[in-house]
């Protein structure tokens, strides 16, 4: 476990490509799990062979030159196993495949929540989800089923077989009669070799299993890495304007460079082929200087700073060796903020030592003071995954704190002023970028043109290259392309403003001179239960598993199957019975007639009652597997999901996925593969004891009274072991629930951990979780280990007792050899039965643990009584009426008291500080949140009296976290396949993605193109602006008469906007649109603007009225934004136009 979180930390972009978060989720919880099963079974694997030499040794003692016969029959058989055992070797392959396509679409349909429930298209992931889990992975289980079958039945056919031909070949051989003395001995020892020719098989399986997880595993170990050589860490500059990060003759490449050894070796084929991602000839950034990035969307902005921080392969540009060099320590945050799943204080902390003064200066000039004040336990509010509880701004301040409270020498930004509000993003600005970082080399990656006055260097970069490069003042006096940028969307701001700026920066130079300490290694702290924004704790069922599991269960395998693999199983052990009471009447027969008699008569019949027996186990076989156990996982995996992407977004914020996750890979592999196994053993160990004891009773009834008080015994250890068992399975199962967690947190941060070089931090925790999962196994193996010698105590005087018995009633010599025959058997059946009891305790936990969310409570119906009219909304009438809304029922209300209301195909532009409730709004419209009171009328339908699929389908939506799904780009635009190729073309066209999409994968040998070409995992092989164009695709091609529009452009550059924009006016003009924009200028031509401030309306009026009241919050935004000033005429008159 340790050293495939330590790989995952490592992995390069190529291989994160290939292997996804699910993928490395499914090697923690099924291959290395499989690898530790096996430590189990290890003594098995020695002890089986010796074993079975011994037994062949004292039948040759016993039966002379016949045993070979038997040793020949066994040769011939075990080849057969072989083969077919050899032949589930691929289909195990096969289903390791599926099972990590399982997980990977699970891990995508829960980080992709929200955004699937806002489209209405939970259908359609769960039916993609069933398709993998159905269709793939449990049809071919169910070849593996048969396979398995088959092997079972060889081997069970050996031990028949082999005393079948042995006893066959002494009768005819030796004149010697085959006498009880000779038959019951020998059959004692076929037992005996029964045992461990029984287990090959389970060890066969469980080889074939680990074989194919080791190779799994070693795959994924040697995984091509981050260069860790390519950047080189330096110590921090001191004077100021030095050099603090070169990149010097860098071609940086989407994959490596494989090594040639060809004669032919072309590198620049070679380079071509492996897609050159950016080309930095010479890049420089100095201490005490802001270099900006600037770029149209996909010109590689993100790809630069990626490149800096050493993500990314890299060779000469001239043919020499690249240079990358980084002077001191780095702070990084990333466009997509990267928040961790505790509080507020610990996301900023980072693992740094908490400094009070610096820590307040940070709060303070990251804007987050205000929102501290709102947020329920303030920074102790516990954020969530994914800060899930945190608007779009909080998220992005949160995580540039975290950057500015490390106090590195070099801090890499990316896009962070394009989640906050203009007003904010100044501030940040003015206090951040020029004031506590102005001694650091900052390097802001950003589409907002407002900050380059500031900057030092300004680096304008087209498809991966640098284009333009010079100082603000230098740019000014030329007429290159980013003078005119400045000049076309600049903002002028007023010159006081930066001389407030100068006078400021002393004092951020004396806060800022001492760096950041690391803090002692530690857990991450867990949230109080008592505290409001607490998640909810994994809680594990005590005492016995209830009744109504094991009926869930059996109810979801089918009654009939059940009842029919309970009849073949007690026919079998009626056959396998009947055998060896055939051989104690053919020894009898033998006995009195002093000769062989009769040889193929008997054997005949042996062998019909054996090798029936078989078949009658083969069958029993398939009828669990196919018709009991996979039917029954099937329905149980369905149920789960379904009731999971039913559940209300409260349960995704209180939850973390990895909990879930854990549900869906670890205890579903169990129900699919481990319980029906422990049930199966257990009720033949059951059967077979019962009609065994049943047949001792009848021919030694004294036995009964010693099977009684001897039973006594073994409730009493059974009920013992049970209860310690039962719950460190649990706490085994919870205990497993962190690992996943902390390792898809860390897969999803893994650039910001590096870049903070906080990776052994990071492995420490996870070390942390690992020590304990792995001390609670430990109890549970050691406990096995104290049942098992008490057993074998019992089971001697079992036998002891039997023999005296037999002795004292004097039995026949064949029965007595049968009695004691059988009393050997049930001894190891009596312990097993102990044993499968747990062992069906321990794996129906995990029925327990997925019905617990099959309970989960559920959002409002899809479909009600009240349907909406047809083609619902007509107009696009939107009214608010007293509306009052709060996340969770122990939170404060986050919209209070709503009302206002627009008019078919009015514009309105929702503006406010960041945290004032605008993305709620939107949650509120589509009813991700329930209203506390008031209600919502669309074409004066109440719209809660709707179906949630009727509502959300009916409207459209561009969301503020962009999302896109792992699969074709088609796939992606109309989930639903209800477009032609052509109005998907027209789409992409109008969102100005067409001519990206035709460029997609264009290079791929497999022909996907256009339409057909694959994103990847969360949409990875397309930069953020690309995603959020691609969610106006989806937009457009919705004809809903209601749009909203969460901050749809806030990651695409100026220029992209501009063209966007005008679209967005043209081809929606029809409709209702609700825009919420950070950037004023957005929604300056909105027919009204709605004002927001702590989930309250504070103004709600045309642009123009509001810009002429001076005393208006609208007004107060638009001058802190910069949009009143020197500009003001300029907005003024683009408002009243």
């Amino acid at each position: 476990m340790s050293m495939v979180y330590h790989k995952a930390l490592t992995l390069s972009p190529e291989s994160k490509k290939e292997r996804s978060t699910g993928d490395i989720v499914n090697i923690l919880a099924v291959d290395v799990q499989r690898i530790q099963d096996l430590g189990n079974q290890f003594n098995m694997l020695v002890s089986a062979p010796i074993k079975i030499v011994l037994c062949l040794l004292s039948l040759y003692n016993l039966l002379g030159k016949a045993t070979f016969t038997g040793m020949c029959t066994m040769a011939i058989l075990i080849p057969v196993n072989g083969l077919l055992s050899a032949s589930v070797r691929s289909l195990f392959m096969t289903q390791m495949k599926y099972k990590d396509k399982r997980t990977r679409t699970t891990s995508e349909l829960l980080t992709s929540i929200k955004s699937i429930k806002l489209y209405a298209i939970e259908k359609t992931m769960l039916q993609r989800l069933a398709h993998v889990r159905n269709d793939l992975e449990l049809a071919n289980l169910k070849k593996i089923s048969v396979y398995m079958g088959a092997v079972t039945f060889c081997w069970n056919c050996v031990p028949f077989m082999v005393s079948c031909s042995t006893f066959a070949a002494f009768a005819l051989w030796y004149e010697q009669p085959l006498t009880p003395d000779i038959v019951f001995p020998a059959l004692a020892l076929f037992d005996l070799l029964a045992e461990p020719i029984g287990i090959i098989p389970m060890i066969i399986t469980a080889l074939v299993e680990t074989a194919v997880s080791f190779k799994r595993i070693t795959t994924f170990l040697l995984c091509e890495e981050i260069d860790s050589d390519l950047l080189k860490h330096f110590d921090s500059v001191d004077e100021e304007s030095g050099v603090a990060v070169k990149a010097k003759n860098c071609t940086f490449l989407w994959e490596s460079v494989k090594e040639k050894k060809e004669e032919n070796y072309d590198e620049e084929t070679t380079v071509g082929n492996s897609k050159v991602a950016l080309v930095l000839d010479n890049f420089e950034a100095k201490k005490g200087q802001l270099t900006c990035i600037v770029g149209k969307v996909g010109a590689g902005k993100s790809t630069l700073l990626n490149s800096i921080l050493g993500y990314l392969p890299c060779m000469g540009t001239d043919g020499t060796d690249p240079t990358l060099n980084i002077h001191g320590t780095v702070a990084y945050s990333s466009q997509i903020p990267w928040i961790m799943n505790t509080t507020v204080r610990e996301n900023i902390l980072f693992g740094h030592r908490y400094d009070e003064e610096f820590y307040q200066k940070t709060l303070e000039s990251c804007q987050l003071l205000p929102d501290l004040q709102v947020l329920p336990d303030g920074d102790a509010t516990a954020v969530g995954e994914k800060g899930i509880s945190l608007s779009g701004g909080q998220k992005a301040r949160l995580s540039l704190a975290r950057a500015v409270y490390a106090r590195a020498d070099v801090v890499i930004l990316d896009d962070v002023l394009s989640a906050v509000d203009s007003h904010v993003g100044r501030n940040i600005i003015n206090e951040v970028i020029t004031g506590l970082l102005s001694t650091k080399s900052v390097i802001l990656a950003t589409n907002s043109i407002s900050v380059l006055k500031h900057a030092d260097n300004i680096v304008l970069l087209e498809h991966g290259k640098v284009v333009e490069t010079g100082s603000y003042r230098d740019i000014q006096r030329s007429d290159s392309k980013l003078s005119k940028l400045i000049d076309e969307f600049g903002i002028g701001e007023s010159e006081e403003v930066d001389d407030e700026e100068e006078k400021d920066v002393p004092l951020e130079k004396t806060l800022t001179t001492r760096r950041a300490s690391i803090e002692t290694f530690k857990k991450l702290t867990s949230v109080e239960k008592n505290k409001k924004s607490g998640q909810i704790a994994e809680e594990s069922a005590e005492g016995r598993v209830s009744f109504r599991v094991y009926n869930e269960y059996i109810r979801a395998c089918g009654y009939s199957g059940f009842i029919g693999f309970l009849f073949l199983m007690v026919l079998s052990t009626v056959f396998s019975i009947a055998a060896n009471n055939w051989l104690k009447s053919w020894s009898e027969d033998n006995a009195k007639n002093g000769a062989n008699k009769n040889v193929w008569m008997y054997v005949g019949i042996y062998a019909f009652f054996g090798v029936g027996s078989s078949v009658l186990t083969f069958f029993r076989s398939i009828v669990m597997w196919l018709f009991c156990a996979l039917k029954g996982s099937s329905m149980l995996h369905d149920r789960m999901a379904l009731s999971v992407i039913r559940s209300p977004m409260s349960f995704f914020e209180t939850t973390p996925t990895g909990r879930i996750l854990n549900r869906f890979s670890s205890d579903v592999n169990r129900i699919d593969e481990s319980l029906p196994r422990s049930f199966s053993f257990f009720f033949s160990s059951l059967t077979k004891t019962v009609l065994i004891l049943g047949f001792i009773g009848i021919n030694m009834p004294p036995f009964l009274i010693l099977a009684a008080l001897l039973s006594v015994a073994y409730i009493y250890y059974q009920q013992y072991y049970i209860t310690s068992s039962r719950d460190l399975k649990r706490i085994v199962s919870v205990s497993r629930s962190p690992i996943f967690s902390h390792l898809q947190e860390t897969l999803n941060g893994f650039e910001t951990i590096l870049a903070f070089g906080q990776s052994d931090r990071f492995q420490f925790i996870q070390f942390e979780n690992l020590a304990f999962h792995l001390k609670v196994v430990y109890m549970f193996r050691s406990i096995n280990r104290w049942l098992f010698s008490r057993l074998q105590f019992m089971g001697s005087i079992v036998i002891f007792s039997t023999a005296s018995l037999a002795i004292l009633q004097g039995i026949s010599g064949g029965m007595a050899g049968l009695l004691i025959t059988y009393a050997l058997s049930v001894t190891s059946s009596l312990s097993f039965i102990v044993r499968m009891t747990v062992e069906v305790e321990t794996n129906i936990v995990s029925v327990e643990r997925v019905l617990d969310y099959c309970d989960l409570p559920s959002e409002a119906d899809e479909i009600t009584d009240v349907r909406p009219p047809e083609h619902w909304p007509t107009e696009g009438s939107v009214r608010f009426d007293h509306y009052t809304t709060k996340y969770r029922a122990n939170l404060d209300p986050v919209l209070n008291n709503i009302s206002f209301e627009v008019k078919p195909r009015e514009k309105i532009g929702i503006v406010g500080r960041t945290g004032a409730g605008k993305s709620t709004l939107s949650l509120a419209l589509f009813r991700i949140i329930e209203p506390t009171e008031g209600r919502v009328l669309i074409d004066d339908v109440d719209i809660t009296k709707l179906g949630l699929h009727d509502l959300r389908s009916n409207l459209a939506i561009i969301p503020q976290d962009s999302q896109a799904f792992e699969g074709t780009v088609r796939q992606n635009l109309d989930p639903l396949g209800s477009y032609k190729d052509e109005q998907l073309w027209k789409a992409l066209e109008l969102a100005h993605l067409k001519p990206f999409i035709e460029n997609l994968d264009k290079d791929d040998t497999d022909g996907n193109v256009g339409l057909d070409a694959k994103l990847s995992e969360g949409g990875s092989n397309m930069s953020v602006g690309q995603r959020q164009l691609l969610c106006l695709a989806r937009a457009l091609l919705n004809p809903s008469k209601v749009l909203v529009l969460d901050e749809a452009t806030a990651s695409v550059d100026v220029e992209t906007d501009r063209v966007v924009q005008d679209t967005i006016r043209s081809e929606f003009k029809d409709r209702t649109i609700l825009t919420i924009a950070h950037r004023i200028d957005t929604v300056m031509d909105s027919d009204k603007i709605l004002v927001l401030e702590s989930g309250e309306v504070k103004e709600f009026d045309s642009p123009q009225n509001l810009l002429k009241n001076k005393d208006s919050m609208f007004y107060h935004l638009c001058e802190q934004g910069g949009y009143i000033g020197t500009s003001s005429s300029t907005s003024t008159s683009e408002a009243t136009n």
